[in-house]
């Protein structure tokens, strides 16, 4: 991913969260690697995977429709946070399997604007449009986020979601 410079809102998401996060550190002197000391080479490599694995991820919402295997891309202790929301692991795929169970076509437009590596965790600063149709096709609803992720590498090599913070975007606005 390349760096550019954030603005608005997305900006002020993030700098809220980042004393909760630990994923950069004040009067940090050197930008040239990444906030917490991944060197270049590394980032990119983790860019890569965590590019991979969001791809299959999405596949299996919108191709496969499979709430089982989606499990497998959290964390055990995975949370999901936003306004009026606060779901774990279990209630994430409760979720998925309703979801899919009544028939409702997910479509999911996603891209990630900033990757932050730190050993066996990154931080993903995404937006996403995730459009959810109805069984007939009659009626759409439409979320927009803005996104900060923190993943996690398992003993398996495998990146998971372990948190994700949602703030939505205004759809006139932003």
């Amino acid at each position: 991913m390349r760096r550019r410079p954030l603005g608005g809102p997305v900006v002020a998401f993030v700098l809220s969260l980042v004393p909760l996060t630990g994923a950069c550190t004040p009067n940090q002197p050197d930008m040239e690697e990444d906030s917490v000391g991944t060197s270049g080479g590394d980032a990119e490599a983790v860019e890569a995977q965590l590019a991979q694995r969001i791809s299959d991820y999405l596949e299996v919402l919108t191709v496969h429709r499979d709430a089982d295997v989606a499990r497998e891309y959290y964390t055990e202790d995975a949370k999901l946070v936003g306004p009026g929301m606060d779901m774990d692991r279990p209630s994430l795929v409760e979720g998925m399997r309703g979801t899919f169970e009544a028939g409702v076509q997910v479509q999911v437009d996603r891209r990630t604007i900033e990757v932050f590596v730190h050993g066996d965790v990154a931080y993903e600063i995404a937006q996403a449009e995730d459009v959810f149709l109805s069984p007939d096709g009659a009626t759409a609803d439409t979320l927009r986020n803005n996104m900060f992720i923190r993943w996690e590498r398992g003993e398996d090599g495998e990146w998971r979601f372990d948190r994700a913070l949602l703030n939505p975007i205004n759809a006139a606005g932003q």
